[in-house]
């Protein structure tokens, strides 16, 4: 569990999985707080790989855990986990209603758990079309983030940002936050996070006018995903996710993992 943690810290959501397969025959026996870390690290497995139905299942089953065993060190984490699930389903309403819930325990939050609370609240505010306010949340979750020393978590930040950047026109900002993002995704080795910025560095090509840049990055993210098994990265806007996918299979870049996503 431990190990699997440690992964995951760095963004790499390949090895957890290999843990998870090998914890599993040994689950049962586990204390119940490393069977609580257990379903976290399930949890958000299930949730890079896209099933958001599993991520809330192994959620809910986790917190009753919790509850039965009176222990609560892992309930924001788990919370997030579930929040950023329903986010990419598309449920906004429950998410912001559960992001309150999460909130109104705030003698239990850390900053770590602070820094993606200001991520969600971004992604909630740019899905409003409220730019300012997800500049706001964008920027101090990428602060936050950098303070607590999450470079995996800073590398989403960053991304978020970028996009946002873009959105607005501001290229140059735009390409610096990606370019960031991109160092740290390489420097942790995680297909998860690289899948990310090549994501969005096919939309900066694509709103750049560039094809061929486009057409490479999507090479390279769309095989990250079909060869880890990743979903939709969070805090995409779905417009600009399917114009990707669009083009990726105008021009027969993996057209499954484009349907797909």
């Amino acid at each position: 569990v431990l190990q699997a943690c440690v992964a995951l810290a760095r963004g790499d959501v390949v090895a957890p999985d290999t843990i998870l397969e090998e914890a599993h025959t040994s689950e049962s026996a586990m204390a119940p707080a490393a069977r609580l870390a257990l379903s976290l690290i399930r949890g958000f497995c299930h949730l890079v790989g896209g099933a958001y139905g599993d991520v809330r299942n192994v959620v809910r089953e986790a917190l009753a855990s919790a509850n039965a065993e009176g222990i609560h060190a892992y309930d924001p984490w788990l919370r997030l986990v579930d929040v950023v699930a329903l986010m990419c389903a598309g449920d906004r309403a429950l998410a912001a209603s559960d992001l309150q819930v999460l909130e109104s325990g705030a003698a239990r939050l850390q900053r770590a758990h602070r820094a993606c609370i200001h991520y969600v609240r971004g992604w909630l505010r740019t899905q409003e079309n409220d730019w300012i306010g997800a500049y706001r949340e964008g920027k101090t979750a990428l602060a936050v983030a950098v303070e607590t020393g999450m470079p995996w978590f800073e590398c989403l930040a960053r991304i978020a940002l970028a996009q946002l950047y873009a959105t607005g026109t501001d290229r140059h900002n735009a390409g610096a936050q990606l370019r960031a993002a991109q160092n740290i995704a390489l420097r942790l080795k995680s297909p998860w996070l690289q899948f990310g910025t090549r994501l969005a560095a096919a939309a900066a090509a694509r709103a750049a006018g560039d094809a061929a840049a486009k057409l490479d990055d999507l090479r390279t993210a769309f095989r990250l995903a079909r060869e880890y098994g990743l979903g939709p990265p969070p805090a995409w806007r779905p417009a600009a996710l399917a114009d990707l996918c669009v083009d990726a299979l105008d021009a027969q870049i993996e057209p499954d993992v484009a349907r797909a996503l």
